[in-house]
């Protein structure tokens, strides 16, 4: 029981780790194509306000990449809470039914264990 425990908890923990390795892959490319655009827009041939304009329009597009990745992340950092939640709880129960309860178990555990040697 232990070591289902045990391993639930192992695969929780691939699972957190493959879902926060694709939000920073998320996050890198969001933050690369920001300064890519901006790049682009600053070394383009376009009078002033025309670039200023473009500039304000992807920087409100990327806010809201950012913004639309923020709640994702929420909802990753949430989920996992809830299993890291569940596995504890279950890892909990998996100790407290491997020890005894009361003296009561602790006598009778002693001597079952003297009747069997």
């Amino acid at each position: 029981m232990l070591k289902d425990v045990i391993e639930k908890l192992a695969k929780s923990r691939e699972k957190a780790e493959k879902k926060n390795r694709a939000k920073n892959l998320l996050v890198g490319a969001t933050i690369g194509t920001a300064i890519g655009t901006v790049a682009g827009v600053l070394f383009a041939p376009r009078p002033g306000r025309e670039t200023r304009e473009q500039l304000t329009d992807r920087a409100n597009e990327t806010i809201e990449v950012l913004k639309e990745n923020l709640e994702e992340t929420k909802k990753v950092i949430a989920d996992q809470k809830e299993r890291i939640g569940e596995v504890t709880s279950q890892y909990i129960e998996a100790v407290k039914d491997m020890a005894p309860e009361s003296e009561e178990d602790k006598k009778e555990a002693g001597k079952s264990k003297k009747k069997a040697s």
